[in-house]
């Protein structure tokens, strides 16, 4: 479970799972004896379930059906924890893609004049919506694929996150830091 700032996990699911999900989100789990005392105390803006295989991505996806009406479950991956996937179950309405549109809407900004970068498929589902496109060097290759879909001069692909992808991107597309 994750809430804003915090992430919580039941301490009979610690697995070495555990160890690359604290790399990836470059933060410690709160590790609790039941999952329930954290529901009562804190507000959960989503869940992820780690599947580490395909055989269990289809049980998640078959267990959460049932609440397909109110919640949304993408996947995600990380290059440096293959083969996990990563579920990502929230509020409808709540992803990167509504972000997007809602944010193009109160600034009038176009999301053809906008950038959008990531490192994961699941966000292929707001960059897609953007006019540009920046692909962190660590992403997967399918993603850096799809990319290319936007067209010479619209995608990007800079160095991985650990070695300042984010601004040689920002860099490439004209925008300064500092």
């Amino acid at each position: 479970h994750k809430t804003v700032d915090r992430y919580f996990i039941a301490n009979d699911t610690v697995t070495q799972n555990t160890t690359k999900h604290t790399e990836i989100l470059n933060r410690e789990p709160d590790i609790m004896e039941s999952l329930f005392d954290v529901i009562s105390t804190q507000e959960i803006v989503k869940v992820m379930p780690v599947a580490k295989d395909e055989n269990e991505k289809q049980k998640i996806i078959t267990a959460f059906a049932p609440f397909a009406d109110t919640l949304s479950l993408q996947w995600g991956i990380h290059p440096t924890a293959l083969p996990l996937q990563f579920g990502i179950i929230t509020a409808q309405n709540i992803s990167k893609k509504h972000a997007a549109l809602t944010i193009a809407k109160h600034t009038g900004i176009p999301l053809e004049q906008t950038l959008g970068v990531g490192d994961g498929m699941s966000d292929w589902n707001f960059m897609e919506l953007c006019g540009f496109a920046g692909i962190m060097g660590n992403a997967s290759e399918e993603l850096k694929r799809i990319a290319a879909t936007k067209g010479e001069g619209n995608y990007y692909i800079g160095p991985s996150v650990n070695e300042n992808g984010l601004l040689k991107i920002f860099e490439h597309f004209g925008l300064r830091h500092g």
